[in-house]
């Protein structure tokens, strides 16, 4: 109800505007500001999504209350049903008394049904390709053929898992689970593991970024360096929709970055791909806005997809399995154990109840 009476007297503050001479009532700092916001704006990612979308900088102009600027804003981020659109924007707005804020972040999800077959006999049953997925492992049984599942976008409140970085070796196998590609203080979180990836002399190597939630470009760049070092001969990702930002890079770079031969297992990563290199803080008289946008110039070129010649993007997406579990990392890591023939592999017992936790999809 609060929003419809906002939305009301939003329509006759606009009406209002446009009858008076709204420009010579404007503070010249003020003006400056909105050039700011217009050009924070113009040189995001998603400019062009955002205009399709219905932004118009000739009306955002127009506003100079902070509450109106963050209501205007609010209806190109976030749908109807209050759910967001995008990933990795952040608007905060300060006004001296409180913050509010604009953050948006969903993920791809997808509905299984029971409906396995030949690709050849789904197409005929009247499923689209899209929605046709390649499922060998569910609930503990084998499955050959494609299932069909149903793409749409949700939110999901619970994607981290409280667990510390840990390493299983076999005969044959490195299984390392990474938690973040966390840097502080210029420590990484992951060298540890990085330098015994490095040293390794297993056939296969095996990442559990099933809960990964992110971090440093320059930790994914010291993961592929020890990679390299290592050259397993073939290596084996696990992934979930919990898999989010630098996790997801990791997940679809490594075959490319690695020359190795690659297998991804598991669930489509988050799909919070794309992130900005700033904050940047644009002034009002009365209020500040924080912008954390999909900067131009972090572009899918810049970061990696022209690099490593990946064939698409995963913003709003996630990174595609190979072969799909629920994303329980332990259902992932028993394709692998089927893959390999590696009975030893396991993960460690406290890791696992906290997997058990999540539930299947």
């Amino acid at each position: 109800m609060k929003k419809f009476i906002f939305a009301i007297l939003f329509s006759i503050f606009l009406i209002g505007c446009a009858t008076t001479n709204v420009e010579s009532n404007v503070s010249d700092n003020n003006k400056k500001a909105h050039k700011e916001l217009r050009e924070e704006f113009e040189n995001c990612q998603m400019y062009n999504e955002l205009v399709k979308r219905g932004l118009d900088f000739k009306t955002l102009d127009k506003l100079n209350d902070c509450g109106l600027i963050k209501y205007y804003l609010d209806q190109f981020f976030i749908d109807e049903n209050g759910m967001p659109l995008d990933n990795h924007i952040f608007i905060q707005f300060c006004d001296g008394k409180n913050y509010s804020h604009v953050k948006t972040s969903s993920s791809m999800r997808i509905d299984f049904s029971d409906e396995y077959g030949s690709k050849d006999e789904l197409l005929n049953k009247g499923y689209k390709e899209d929605e046709i997925f390649y499922y060998p492992y569910f609930n503990g049984e084998w499955k050959d053929g494609y299932r069909v599942g149903k793409k749409y976008m949700d939110v999901d409140s619970k994607r981290y898992i409280s667990y510390k970085n840990y390493s299983v070796n076999t005969t044959k196998s490195l299984l390392v689970g990474l938690n973040d590609f966390h840097i502080e203080n210029d420590v990484d979180d992951n060298e540890e593991y990085y330098n015994e990836i490095s040293k390794s002399d297993k056939e296969y190597l095996i990442l559990d970024l099933s809960y990964n939630k992110g971090g440093k470009t320059i930790s994914w760049f010291s993961l592929e360096k020890s990679i390299k070092e290592m050259s397993p001969k073939e290596i084996f990702i696990l992934c979930s929709d919990k898999t989010y930002s630098m996790g997801e890079w990791a997940t679809s770079c490594i075959e490319a970055a690695t020359n190795i031969k690659t297998t991804i297992i598991g669930y489509p990563t988050y799909g919070g791909w794309r992130c900005s290199k700033k904050i940047k803080v644009i002034t009002f008289d009365n209020f500040t806005i924080e912008c954390y946008l999909n900067d131009e110039d972090i572009t899918d070129q810049y970061w990696g997809w022209d690099r490593y010649n990946l064939p698409y993007p995963i913003e709003g997406i996630g990174v595609t399995p190979n072969i799909y579990t629920n994303g329980n990392a332990i259902d992932s890591l028993e394709v692998v154990k089927h893959l390999i023939n590696d009975d030893e592999l396991s993960l460690p017992v406290l890791y696992k109840k906290e997997c058990l936790k999540f539930g299947l999809k």
